[in-house]
Protein backbone atom coordinates (compact mmCIF):
# COMPACT_ATOMS: atom_id res chain seq x y z
CA UNK A 1 0.00 0.00 0.00
CA UNK A 2 2.98 2.34 0.52
CA UNK A 3 3.61 2.01 -3.24
CA UNK A 4 0.10 3.24 -4.00
CA UNK A 5 -1.63 -0.08 -4.61
CA UNK A 6 -4.69 0.02 -2.39
CA UNK A 7 -5.48 -3.67 -2.58
CA UNK A 8 -4.61 -7.05 -3.99
CA UNK A 9 -6.68 -6.45 -7.13
CA UNK A 10 -4.82 -3.31 -8.18
CA UNK A 11 -1.43 -5.02 -7.75
CA UNK A 12 -2.49 -8.16 -9.62
CA UNK A 13 -3.96 -6.11 -12.44
CA UNK A 14 -1.47 -3.27 -12.92
CA UNK A 15 1.77 -5.05 -12.04
CA UNK A 16 1.11 -8.72 -12.69
CA UNK A 17 -1.61 -8.39 -15.38
CA UNK A 18 -3.11 -11.55 -13.83
CA UNK A 19 -0.27 -13.66 -15.27
CA UNK A 20 0.20 -15.70 -12.08
CA UNK A 21 -3.48 -16.72 -12.02
CA UNK A 22 -4.87 -19.91 -13.50
CA UNK A 23 -7.64 -19.85 -16.08
CA UNK A 24 -10.04 -21.21 -13.45
CA UNK A 25 -9.25 -18.35 -11.08
CA UNK A 26 -9.70 -15.81 -13.88
CA UNK A 27 -13.00 -17.40 -14.87
CA UNK A 28 -14.21 -16.92 -11.30
CA UNK A 29 -13.13 -13.27 -11.50
CA UNK A 30 -15.02 -12.92 -14.82
CA UNK A 31 -11.87 -11.92 -16.72
CA UNK A 32 -11.73 -14.74 -19.26
CA UNK A 33 -13.87 -12.94 -21.91
CA UNK A 34 -11.18 -10.24 -22.16
CA UNK A 35 -8.48 -12.89 -22.51
CA UNK A 36 -10.51 -14.75 -25.13
CA UNK A 37 -10.79 -11.53 -27.12
CA UNK A 38 -6.98 -11.51 -27.17
CA UNK A 39 -6.80 -15.09 -28.42
CA UNK A 40 -6.25 -16.93 -25.13
CA UNK A 41 -8.06 -20.08 -24.11
CA UNK A 42 -7.58 -22.32 -21.08
CA UNK A 43 -4.87 -24.44 -22.73
CA UNK A 44 -2.77 -21.56 -24.04
CA UNK A 45 -3.16 -19.48 -20.85
CA UNK A 46 -2.08 -22.26 -18.52
CA UNK A 47 0.99 -22.82 -20.75
CA UNK A 48 1.43 -19.12 -21.51
CA UNK A 49 5.22 -19.04 -21.57
CA UNK A 50 5.46 -21.82 -24.12
CA UNK A 51 2.35 -21.37 -26.26
CA UNK A 52 1.01 -17.79 -26.43
CA UNK A 53 -1.63 -17.05 -29.08
CA UNK A 54 -0.44 -15.30 -32.23
CA UNK A 55 -2.09 -12.01 -31.20
CA UNK A 56 0.07 -11.95 -28.03
CA UNK A 57 3.21 -12.23 -30.12
CA UNK A 58 2.25 -9.01 -31.87
CA UNK A 59 2.24 -5.41 -30.72
CA UNK A 60 -0.43 -3.06 -29.37
CA UNK A 61 -0.76 -1.43 -32.80
CA UNK A 62 -1.73 -4.83 -34.27
CA UNK A 63 -4.77 -5.14 -31.99
CA UNK A 64 -8.23 -4.09 -33.10
CA UNK A 65 -9.91 -1.27 -31.20
CA UNK A 66 -12.05 -3.85 -29.37
CA UNK A 67 -8.98 -5.91 -28.43
CA UNK A 68 -7.22 -2.79 -27.12
CA UNK A 69 -10.29 -2.00 -25.02
CA UNK A 70 -10.30 -5.55 -23.64
CA UNK A 71 -6.55 -5.37 -22.94
CA UNK A 72 -7.15 -2.25 -20.87
CA UNK A 73 -9.60 -4.27 -18.75
CA UNK A 74 -6.54 -6.39 -17.87
CA UNK A 75 -4.64 -3.17 -17.00
CA UNK A 76 -2.55 -3.22 -20.16
CA UNK A 77 -1.67 -0.17 -22.15
CA UNK A 78 0.74 0.17 -25.05
CA UNK A 79 3.97 0.03 -23.03
CA UNK A 80 3.02 -2.95 -20.89
CA UNK A 81 1.42 -4.87 -23.76
CA UNK A 82 4.48 -4.36 -25.95
CA UNK A 83 6.64 -5.28 -22.95
CA UNK A 84 8.65 -2.09 -23.26
CA UNK A 85 11.06 -1.20 -20.52
CA UNK A 86 8.74 0.91 -18.39
CA UNK A 87 11.44 1.23 -15.75
CA UNK A 88 13.31 3.54 -18.10
CA UNK A 89 10.39 5.97 -17.87
CA UNK A 90 10.62 6.17 -14.08
CA UNK A 91 12.64 8.83 -12.30
CA UNK A 92 16.25 7.88 -11.66
CA UNK A 93 16.03 4.13 -12.10
CA UNK A 94 16.61 3.01 -15.64
CA UNK A 95 17.95 -0.50 -16.10
CA UNK A 96 16.97 -1.69 -19.54
CA UNK A 97 14.79 -4.77 -19.69
CA UNK A 98 16.62 -7.50 -21.62
CA UNK A 99 13.94 -8.12 -24.23
CA UNK A 100 15.76 -11.11 -25.76
CA UNK A 101 15.45 -12.94 -22.43
CA UNK A 102 11.68 -12.64 -22.37
CA UNK A 103 10.81 -14.58 -25.51
CA UNK A 104 9.65 -18.20 -25.73
CA UNK A 105 12.40 -20.83 -25.99
CA UNK A 106 11.30 -21.77 -29.50
CA UNK A 107 11.93 -18.20 -30.67
CA UNK A 108 15.53 -18.10 -29.47
CA UNK A 109 18.14 -18.30 -32.24
CA UNK A 110 19.39 -21.91 -32.60
CA UNK A 111 23.04 -20.99 -32.02
CA UNK A 112 22.23 -18.94 -28.92
CA UNK A 113 19.89 -21.67 -27.65
CA UNK A 114 22.71 -24.22 -27.84
CA UNK A 115 25.01 -21.80 -26.00
CA UNK A 116 22.35 -21.23 -23.31
CA UNK A 117 21.98 -24.99 -22.84
CA UNK A 118 25.68 -25.71 -22.71
CA UNK A 119 27.05 -22.85 -20.63
CA UNK A 120 24.08 -21.89 -18.44
CA UNK A 121 22.14 -25.14 -18.23
CA UNK A 122 18.87 -23.79 -19.60
CA UNK A 123 16.20 -26.17 -20.86
CA UNK A 124 12.92 -25.27 -22.51
CA UNK A 125 11.16 -25.49 -19.14
CA UNK A 126 13.72 -23.49 -17.14
CA UNK A 127 13.84 -20.82 -19.86
CA UNK A 128 10.08 -20.45 -20.20
CA UNK A 129 9.42 -20.38 -16.44
CA UNK A 130 11.34 -17.50 -14.96
CA UNK A 131 13.42 -18.06 -11.81
CA UNK A 132 13.36 -21.84 -12.27
CA UNK A 133 16.87 -22.14 -13.73
CA UNK A 134 19.59 -22.59 -11.08
CA UNK A 135 21.76 -20.05 -12.94
CA UNK A 136 19.17 -17.36 -12.19
CA UNK A 137 19.90 -17.80 -8.49
CA UNK A 138 23.42 -16.53 -9.11
CA UNK A 139 24.51 -12.91 -9.16
CA UNK A 140 26.74 -11.64 -11.97
CA UNK A 141 29.69 -11.57 -9.60
CA UNK A 142 29.30 -15.36 -9.14
CA UNK A 143 29.46 -16.16 -12.86
CA UNK A 144 32.22 -18.04 -14.58
CA UNK A 145 33.63 -16.33 -17.70
CA UNK A 146 31.58 -18.56 -20.05
CA UNK A 147 28.34 -17.67 -18.24
CA UNK A 148 29.17 -13.97 -18.59
CA UNK A 149 29.90 -14.49 -22.30
CA UNK A 150 26.52 -16.16 -22.84
CA UNK A 151 24.63 -13.57 -20.81
CA UNK A 152 26.39 -10.83 -22.79
CA UNK A 153 25.39 -12.53 -26.07
CA UNK A 154 21.83 -12.34 -24.76
CA UNK A 155 22.19 -8.58 -24.29
CA UNK A 156 22.66 -8.63 -20.53
CA UNK A 157 25.35 -7.01 -18.42
CA UNK A 158 25.98 -7.04 -14.69
CA UNK A 159 23.32 -4.41 -13.92
CA UNK A 160 20.55 -5.91 -16.06
CA UNK A 161 21.26 -9.52 -14.96
CA UNK A 162 21.29 -8.68 -11.26
CA UNK A 163 18.13 -6.58 -11.58
CA UNK A 164 15.93 -8.50 -14.03
CA UNK A 165 17.11 -12.08 -13.57
CA UNK A 166 18.55 -12.42 -10.06
CA UNK A 167 16.56 -9.59 -8.43
CA UNK A 168 19.60 -9.00 -6.20
CA UNK A 169 18.88 -12.20 -4.29
CA UNK A 170 22.62 -12.97 -4.18
CA UNK A 171 23.41 -9.66 -2.50
CA UNK A 172 23.68 -8.89 1.18
CA UNK A 173 22.46 -5.58 2.57
CA UNK A 174 25.93 -4.02 2.41
CA UNK A 175 26.08 -4.94 -1.30
CA UNK A 176 22.73 -3.23 -1.87
CA UNK A 177 24.00 -0.13 -0.04
CA UNK A 178 27.18 -0.11 -2.14
CA UNK A 179 25.17 -0.39 -5.36
CA UNK A 180 22.68 2.26 -4.20
CA UNK A 181 19.64 -0.04 -4.15
CA UNK A 182 19.04 -0.14 -0.41
CA UNK A 183 16.51 2.72 -0.56
CA UNK A 184 14.34 0.74 -2.99
CA UNK A 185 14.37 -2.27 -0.68
CA UNK A 186 13.74 -0.09 2.38
CA UNK A 187 10.69 1.33 0.57
CA UNK A 188 9.36 -2.21 0.37
CA UNK A 189 9.89 -2.73 4.10
CA UNK A 190 13.25 -4.51 3.98
CA UNK A 191 16.16 -3.65 6.24
CA UNK A 192 19.58 -5.04 7.02
CA UNK A 193 18.01 -7.20 9.72
CA UNK A 194 15.10 -8.36 7.56
CA UNK A 195 17.01 -9.15 4.33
Amino acid sequence: SELGYDDEVSWNCWMNHWESFSWKQLYTLELTPYLQSLGWDMRSWNAQYSDPPMVRRGKWRDLTVDQQRDATQLCHYKSSYDRLDVSSFGPGYAIAKPSDRFVPWEDVDDTLRAQLQQSMGYTELTWNVLRLAPVEQKGWFEFMYYEKDTATALGLDDASWDCWMNHYDSYGWSDLVRKGHDAHYAGLGWSEEAR
